[in-house]
């Protein structure tokens, strides 16, 4: 018998050697230059967040996953144990129509996705269902074509085949380098290391 699985969804592709790759570069590369590159972390402004209750996720093969975000509180260590006090404003990344976050480093296969990449994943029914699950991030496949139970945009009218999908992948990947968020020498890797375009089987 098959083993069953705490967490509802894929766990999230992880092109790490592609990070590490670059990070380890970076020293060097930033020796070099006047100033780091921009920052495009959305800040406390609130530009590119949104209310917990805001950031919807898409349907997706058949259901709408509604992650609750951890609340957090101001704790009052001066007693013991701690009091929790104030609850603090949480604020999420806004979303596209992908569910994918707006803000922040995209890697190329983020920016050029087969797939819903998110940070977090469900809990499956027998282990605490609807909860965080763990760590782990989740990878939810496009559907290879229009359907009903899947409000996203089919795999197949994304891109026109296999070319059209490494050039934007490469675009993508040639951005980074241009804002100073990755090497050159990564790109040839990002292109070998890219998922497949193939809708995986629903």
């Amino acid at each position: 018998m098959a083993a069953r699985k705490a967490c509802i969804s894929r766990i999230r592709q992880r092109p790490g050697g592609v990070s590490l790759a670059s990070s380890a570069g970076m020293p060097r590369a930033s020796a070099r230059a006047r100033s780091g590159p921009d920052s495009v972390f959305p800040g406390l402004g609130g530009e590119g967040l949104v209310a917990g209750a805001d950031a919807e996720m898409p349907r997706m093969a058949g259901t709408r996953p509604a992650p609750q975000p951890n609340p957090l509180a101001v704790m009052d260590h001066s007693a013991v144990p701690p009091v929790a006090g104030e609850a603090y404003d949480l604020r999420l990344p806004a979303l596209d129509a992908d569910g994918i976050a707006e803000v922040g480093v995209k890697l190329p296969y983020v920016a050029v996705p087969t797939g819903t990449y998110a940070g977090w994943n469900l809990r499956a029914e027998g282990f605490a269902a609807g909860e965080l699950c763990s760590l782990t991030g989740s990878f939810v496949p496009f559907p290879a074509g229009a359907m009903a139970e899947d409000g996203r945009e089919p795999l197949g009218d994304r891109y026109a085949d296999e070319a059209a999908y490494r050039a934007a992948l490469r675009q993508a990947a040639e951005g980074l380098v241009e804002g100073r968020l990755m090497l050159a020498g990564d790109i040839d890797l990002v292109l070998d290391a890219a998922p497949p375009l193939e809708p995986a089987a629903q």
